[in-house]
């Protein structure tokens, strides 16, 4: 068994994987401990899928939700830009959820890749809105960093199915 612990800024992840280099979990620490700081006594928690576990999906799927706050908010951004970079972000969060789908690690690594490609796409519709300075930089900034944790945190998922 060989086991990988990650520490940022935000949170540490845990992967564990098997002698032959089966993932057999991938387990974040600090979105955990949140989750159960909430739940009120005497309420059941809901049984969730496997994707909600993960603590890659908790960030990508709260970096989503703010960015597309974000989008909707902009009057004067290019529609089109709204456009593509909405279907970017959610690119990056259907993709890690398909990938758990799937059983072979072939076909969970493309599914993550394409998800990874996605988030360098949203970086670059951030850059270009940046650029044109039609977002407040700290917020900017905010995006810049939650986009490399999402990067990192699929890349060594992709990692993991590499070593097969």
């Amino acid at each position: 068994m060989v086991i990988i612990l990650i520490m940022t800024t935000f949170a540490a992840t845990l992967i564990v994987r098997s002698g032959n280099g089966c993932l057999l979990g991938l387990y974040g620490f600090e979105r955990q401990a949140i989750t159960s700081a909430k739940r009120k006594k005497g309420t059941k928690q809901r049984t969730m899928f496997d994707f909600e576990k993960l603590e890659v999906y908790q960030v990508t799927q709260a970096q989503n939700i703010s960015v597309l706050k974000f989008l909707k908010d902009q009057k004067d951004l290019d529609e089109d830009v709204k456009k593509l970079w909405k279907k970017a972000s959610l690119s990056t969060v259907l993709g890690l959820a398909e990938s758990t789908a799937r059983m072979s690690a072939n076909e969970k690594k493309a599914l993550l890749t394409e998800a990874r490609g996605a988030i360098n796409e949203c970086v670059a519709f951030l850059e270009m809105v940046r650029e044109g300075k039609e977002i407040d930089s700290q917020l900017a900034e905010s995006f810049y960093s939650k986009y490399e944790q999402m990067s990192k945190m699929m890349l060594g998922m992709i990692r993991s199915f590499s070593d097969k």
